[in-house]
């Protein structure tokens, strides 16, 4: 990498199209990233259309902001086509593991320009596991590309993101569907959401255990509508910081179907005490709603008294909101 010492720290040098960079043909597999370090550089690693490897124990730090966008670890195809005929390869089968990335090009500022894990294009069965991306501008992000199957984020850390800790997006539903899982994850003090499922993500979504606190956007935000969306003993408090009562701890987006939320607290400061400064613990936007399942969740501890916000309207169905501690709502359609 670079000297990363200059000015705002951005003496780092920009490692062109990659430190490390992978373009797989057929066969290309079996390859171990581990324990590298990556100063005052971005573009570390980039695998295209590689399958069947490890990235071990490696550590990001101090990337340039004046070389223009790139991120630490970038996944994607290499010119796939599923065909037919099937032509490039897709990129299939790797672990990212025990890894540390901080984005601060000087030790204290945030970085607008640079994510943490980027993926992209046909990128399929990736397992993120025991690792943290903080201070950057996305710490795990899907573009609008992405269509590939099954990513699952367990024990992972996103955190003092200048854009949002999670940001999803996909370019359309693959041929045996799109599923993500957050499991057991951390996303707080974010300069926007916790974790942002845009409307373009195609993607049945499962999240459970996970730490949402201190964001000043929404803690979870669920515009998208891949035909599941299940988050489950949450934890989601002290989000809309700096602006009491905006934003909220749940935000369902206007015509979503299939979420189904259950147990967990969301409400209090960002200690999950007293009253926070969320407007409500849960909010769903607009009245065109099918199968919201809203069950046992705290809500108390929000700056609406009322935990749930919800004005179902008629032909709406199969929607279920009861015995929630901090809401008088009830819901059976």
């Amino acid at each position: 990498g670079g000297a990363s010492n200059g000015s705002g720290g951005n003496a780092g040098v920009s490692g062109g199209t990659g430190a490390i960079t992978v373009n797989a043909n057929a066969g290309c597999q079996g390859h171990l990233y581990e324990n590298l370090v990556f100063h005052g550089i971005k573009n570390c690693l980039t695998f295209n259309g590689l399958s069947d490897s490890i990235v071990r124990g490696c550590r990001f730090r101090n990337p340039p902001i004046d070389e223009g966008a790139g991120q630490f670890i970038k996944l994607d195809d290499n010119n796939y086509s599923p065909g037919p005929p099937e032509s490039g390869e897709r990129l299939d089968q790797i672990r990212i593991e025990n890894c540390v990335g901080d984005g601060s090009p000087d030790g204290s500022a945030l970085n607008s320009v640079v994510d943490g894990i980027y993926i992209s294009g046909f990128s399929n069965t990736i397992f993120v596991t025991n690792c943290s991306f903080i201070r950057l501008n996305r710490s795990f992000y899907l573009d609008s590309t992405w269509t590939g199957e099954f990513l699952y984020f367990q024990n992972v850390e996103a955190e003092r993101a200048s854009s949002a800790g999670f940001v999803f997006d996909s370019g359309g539903s693959s041929t045996q569907g799109n599923f993500i899982t957050i499991d057991n994850c951390f996303s707080c003090t974010n300069e926007s959401h916790g974790i942002q499922l845009s409307g373009s993500l195609d993607a049945s979504v499962n999240i459970t255990n996970c730490n949402v606190r201190d964001n000043k956007g929404h803690g979870i935000l669920v515009d998208s509508d891949g035909g599941n969306t299940s988050i489950v003993n949450p934890v989601v408090a002290g989000n809309s910081k700096n602006n009491s009562g905006t934003n909220h701890g749940i935000f369902i987006g206007n015509d979503v179907d299939d979420v189904y939320i259950a147990g967990g607290r969301c409400g209090g400061d960002a200690t999950v005490r007293g009253t926070g400064t969320q407007g409500r613990g849960i909010l769903i936007n607009g009245s065109s709603h099918d199968n919201i399942r809203i069950i046992g969740t705290n809500v108390t501890g929000n700056q609406n008294s009322e935990g749930i916000g919800a004005s179902l309207g008629g032909g709406t169905s199969g929607n279920k909101i009861q015995f929630n501690s901090g809401s008088t709502l009830s819901v059976n359609t």
